[in-house]
């Protein structure tokens, strides 16, 4: 019979929402939460039947998972932290965090600890948010407006961008405004909401007339269409 302890154990592993895995020595699975087999497309018991091995190793799709383990086994490495891709048997390709850490007994190797993370839908929003900074194709000549008022703190010649325009909204928002055919501010001045900054272009490693669209929030890329005027 388990112990209280054994069965509390138990069930706040079972109930983690990250999957959880504990290879041993052998290289078999000997704990496996049920997070951890729905990320990876088996069940428990198929997991807990089988190695790591037989799992990844003869799939080719799976090599930089495997390879996880194996620098974590050979490098005895603990917190090793990466982001892999990951098929499934059904044929899905998925976005997987791992960390994982050797577990060593008192004399010899007991194992490797993984922690999966299924991250896939969150790379594709950050994928498609970095996408869409690119670029709105529009005839030369065509107003720039501004989204929202600010201070211009670039205005002029940049590094492949043609004639571009950096506007600080506060707050930690900035947009920045490339291959323009000019600019119609200059740095320091305060603009409105709708002020025309500058005209679309073809300036700089153009391949036609468009405007090159970015915004930030504290450094970070964002979806510029939030602050596009409608």
């Amino acid at each position: 019979m388990s112990s209280l302890s054994e069965i509390i154990a138990r069930n706040v592993v079972d109930s983690l929402p990250v999957g959880l895995l504990i290879v041993d020595q052998t290289g078999d699975f000997v704990t496996a939460n049920p997070t951890a087999a729905a990320i990876l497309g088996f069940s428990q018991a198929e997991l807990l039947g089988r190695g790591l091995g037989e799992l990844f190793f003869t799939n080719d799709a799976n090599y930089r998972f495997g390879q996880v383990l194996v620098d974590v086994i050979q490098k005895e490495l603990v917190g090793l932290c990466r982001e892999v891709p990951y098929h499934t048997p059904k044929g899905a390709t998925l976005r997987l965090s791992i960390i994982s850490s050797y577990l060593r007994g008192e004399a010899a190797q007991a194992g490797v600890v993984i922690i999966l993370h299924d991250i896939t839908e969150l790379s594709r929003m950050q994928r498609r948010e970095t996408e869409i900074l690119m670029d709105i194709v529009a005839p030369v000549g065509t107003p720039v407006l501004a989204p929202g008022g600010g201070t211009v703190t670039f205005s002029g010649e940049a590094e492949g961008g043609g004639v571009s325009v950096v506007i600080d909204h506060q707050g930690g928002l900035v947009t920045s405004y490339g291959h323009l055919k000019d600019a119609t501010v200059t740095k320091g001045q305060i603009v409105n909401r709708g002020q025309c900054i500058g005209h679309v272009g073809n300036l700089g490693q153009a391949t036609g007339p468009h405007l090159h669209y970015e915004a930030r929030q504290d450094g970070a890329p964002v979806n510029p269409e939030r602050f596009i005027l409608r």
